[in-house]
């Protein structure tokens, strides 16, 4: 006859087992869902890729990269790069750079090299409040190349709700120096991806509640700054 503090122990060893080989069972079973994406530069691009015409430019893993030819090129190393755009006149990029508290846009030669930095977002290093870091998305130069349109977390409320509006600021200016374009919709993250029109005026992209209370886009168009638009 086997003990009670013996069969106790044969239980806890068997459980043990159990719970061992039942983990082993399963690692050794799991389906690999997602992998690692290669960088551009380290595949061969699709055969479609040979037919466009002109460059394409994007970015993967905070690194910018070039399409064109279809060949691949580096454009930048990996350092929080996002979002590039081609200048008007296609003879620069913009492109914003992403930090852990903020971001600020610049614009690049075609190579990668910084020509200027066109916002300064950091808050002071002697300031503790993360609400003092601003973040700057979707960078567009008007047609003329004069202004640079952004969305902007401007006006925080509580330094914890933020939604996103569009801002205009003038070349070489400050941000106290810009206009802010749009009234984004309260807990939806704000307004993005301005377009600005040969003839003046914006397109973006608005978010707000549907009728099932699901978050939608909207396009809109406004044509003055802070205009109720359509």
């Amino acid at each position: 006859m086997i003990g009670k503090p013996a069969a106790t122990a044969a239980l806890v060893i068997t459980m043990l087992l159990s719970g061992v080989g039942t983990y082993i069972y399963e690692a050794a079973h799991q389906t690999e869902l997602r992998k690692v994406a290669k960088a551009p530069t380290k595949i061969a691009p699709a055969p479609p890729a040979y037919l466009l015409s002109g460059t394409l430019y994007l970015a993967q893993g905070g690194a910018l990269y070039s399409l064109g030819g279809g060949v691949f090129k580096s454009v930048t190393p990996a350092g929080g790069w996002t979002q590039p755009s081609l200048l008007p006149n296609s003879s620069s990029l913009l492109a914003v750079k992403r930090d852990q508290s903020y971001s600020n846009v610049y614009q690049l030669g075609l190579d990668g090299s910084v020509q200027s930095q066109l916002t300064n977002n950091a808050g002071s290093r002697f300031n503790s409040d993360p609400g003092a870091n601003h973040w700057s998305f979707y960078p567009r130069f008007s047609p003329d190349e004069k202004t640079l349109y952004m969305s902007y977390d401007s006006a925080k409320q509580l330094d914890y709700e933020v939604d996103s509006a569009i801002w205009g600021l003038p070349i070489g200016a400050t941000i106290n120096q810009g206009r802010r374009w749009t009234s984004p919709n309260q807990y939806t993250g704000g307004d993005v991806q301005p377009l600005p029109l040969p003839g003046g005026g914006l397109i973006y992209v608005k978010y707000d509640e549907d009728t099932d209370g699901k978050m939608a886009s909207e396009l809109w168009l406004t044509t003055r700054p802070l205009s109720a638009g359509r």
